[in-house]
């Protein structure tokens, strides 16, 4: 099986996919060692954890910003989770589309009963223009089904069919010794031991379906209707088939043999229905950026950090309890002095930008 038919490949987007998953790994890995050189060289390397340890907020404040961000952390988890098992084993999405039909069938011709037989006297294929004709009697094969010798007119055969031909007529001449021939249109890719099988109507094979039509006529016109199931695990198209009679012309019986005209129309277009990913890579990393930009209200309850250090809790639920705890931080970290009265406004603006809106780590050694 082609590997970029697989569902894993189309899961990820194909070759997009792939070298923008190498190049986000490869810009996370640099990302990430910078980050951890940087750590080791710094005298508080402790402070990675401050997140929970060394904002100087209330108990409180700390409580609530912790389970919240629990919560959060559980919904991304399960959000990759979710995403991840529906991209894998979720239902495929079903999308349709019109091809014009340039493929020919495959139709079996069988008599009645093994009493019987037919011969193939000429077949003939003539585009939709009717510009260009092929010969049609290179293409058969006898197959037995029940002791029955059918003709199959094999579409692998048919290799002198105009390129890029659509729809078109296929007009065939049997001398057949009943005036009753049974005509099976259907999806013979498979191989021949497996034939049999395929042609049943109640194969489990639901995309592929059988045309079948018993013409009396020794003149019958026929029209058949395909559709097309592609899977998205392999890429294999299943054809189903639809056969319908459009005009049968009785034979007056002289001979102990009948000639039977059959002429079979084909579609110019054909409909395809194809499996797709019900979640695929571009849409994955957007669940997760709309998942990210949600947990942007952490930063409106408990502040973004020195740029905007008190939010919509400070402010509005544990107010008094903050700013208790924010003025013994601010006076304790003035060399031990107790006497609050004795702090300069310049040693207090100092220490409280330093501490929440100007970020001087990156120039202290």
């Amino acid at each position: 099986m082609d590997y970029t038919e697989s569902r894993w490949f189309k899961v990820i987007n194909g070759w997009a996919g792939i070298i923008s998953i190498i190049v986000s790994l490869t810009i996370f890995a640099v990302l990430l060692i910078i980050y951890i050189a940087r750590t080791r060289n710094r005298k508080e390397s402790s402070n990675i954890f401050s997140f929970f340890t060394s904002d100087y907020r209330s108990t409180p404040t700390k409580i609530l910003k912790v389970i919240t961000f629990l919560i959060l952390a559980v919904g991304f988890v399960g959000v990759i989770f979710y995403d991840i098992n529906k991209m894998l084993y979720g239902d495929p999405v079903i999308s349709m589309k019109v091809d014009p039909n340039t493929f020919a069938p495959t139709v079996l011709f069988c008599p009645p009963d093994s009493n019987n037989k037919i011969e193939v006297q000429s077949g003939t294929y003539i585009d939709a223009d009717e510009k260009s004709e092929a010969d049609l009697i290179g293409s058969f094969n006898d197959f037995q089904v029940n002791n029955i010798t059918c003709k199959l007119f094999n579409e692998t055969l048919f290799t002198n069919k105009p390129k890029e031909s659509i729809g078109g007529s296929y007009n065939f001449t049997f001398i057949s010794s009943i005036n009753a021939i049974a005509v099976n249109v259907k999806d013979f890719s498979n191989s021949m031991n497996n034939m049999m099988m395929n042609m049943s109507p109640t194969h489990v094979d639901i995309h592929s379906d059988v045309g079948i039509q018993l013409v009396t006529g020794g003149l019958s016109e026929l029209q058949y209707i395909e559709t097309r199931y592609v899977d998205l695990d392999g890429g294999k198209a299943h054809r189903g088939f639809q056969l319908i009679t459009l005009a049968s012309i009785p034979t007056n019986i002289v001979t102990a043999q009948t000639v039977m005209n059959i002429i079979i129309y084909a579609q110019d277009c054909v409909m395809v229905n194809s499996e797709n990913p019900s979640l695929n890579l571009a849409t994955f990393l957007g669940n997760l950026g709309g998942y990210l930009s949600i947990c942007g209200v952490f930063g409106f309850l408990f502040g973004r950090g020195k740029v905007r250090p008190f939010g919509f809790v400070t402010d509005n639920c544990f107010p008094d309890q903050d700013k208790e705890s924010l003025r013994k931080h601010l006076y304790n970290d003035n060399d031990n002095d107790n006497d609050q009265e004795k702090v300069t406004t310049v040693t207090e603006s100092k220490t409280l930008l330093t501490e929440y809106y100007i970020d001087t780590e990156l120039f202290s050694k």
